[in-house]
């Protein structure tokens, strides 16, 4: 079975052998404006577009943590409820937006939480949030690392996997490296760094196993 040292080693052959694809940025923006990376989906389409506006006014500090902030607002359950119910006008959410974020809010705030609220789509407000920190660690140059082993690596394994993230993302990036530990995975290691995932598990090798012997019978 592969050790997590070995798994390490692996991360290097297969950014060379391209299996690990950077992700693909957005154009048409100035440079100033352009958000560092493209998030799929609704929720990322907002997220980018939040970018954009607050780049223009030089607010994407204050945009993040207005948005941090309010993050936390969005989880009482008498607020979610309101903006969740059908039966209340878009308009009546809107409102309740707007009362929530005084003139101290940056209009950029402000903008994107009435959007959701007119739109209908406070639902998606979580996620906005999220993908918004998400460009601003990228902006920063500041990389999501995700190391999950089946137990606890020890010192010269970490190290050795932080050598390996480094040189996958770029030594000119920060790694946030945050590690998680499944037993479901069996041995071996699971790597996400950003949007790009290496699985090196031996959970995946037997399933890949499986699936052949399954084909061949």
């Amino acid at each position: 079975l592969p050790s997590a040292l070995r798994a390490a080693a692996m991360l290097g052959a297969a950014t060379r052998a391209g299996r690990l694809a950077p992700a693909v940025l957005t154009r048409g923006l100035s440079a100033a404006a352009q958000p560092p990376k493209k998030i799929p989906g609704l929720h990322g389409r907002y997220a980018m577009a939040v970018y954009s506006a607050a780049a223009k006014t030089g607010v994407q500090d204050r945009v993040e943590v207005e948005l941090a902030a309010f993050g936390e607002v969005m989880g009482k359950p008498a607020l979610m409820s309101l903006l969740a119910d059908p039966t209340v006008k878009r308009e009546a959410k809107a409102a309740k937006m707007n009362a929530l974020l005084d003139s101290s809010f940056t209009p950029v705030t402000r903008n994107l939480f009435s959007v959701l609220a007119g739109n209908g789509r406070m639902a998606l407000a979580p996620k906005v949030v999220s993908a918004y920190l998400d460009l601003i660690a990228a902006a920063r140059g500041v990389v999501p690392a995700v190391v999950t082993t089946a137990e606890p690596l020890k010192k010269k394994q970490l190290e050795t996997i932080q050598s390996a993230i480094v040189s996958l993302a770029g030594n000119d990036k920060k790694i946030d490296l945050q590690l998680k530990e499944d037993p479901s995975i069996m041995g071996g290691i699971q790597v996400q760094i950003g949007e790009r995932f290496l699985d090196l598990s031996v959970a995946s090798r037997v399933a890949s196993l499986r699936r052949s012997l399954s084909g061949s019978a």
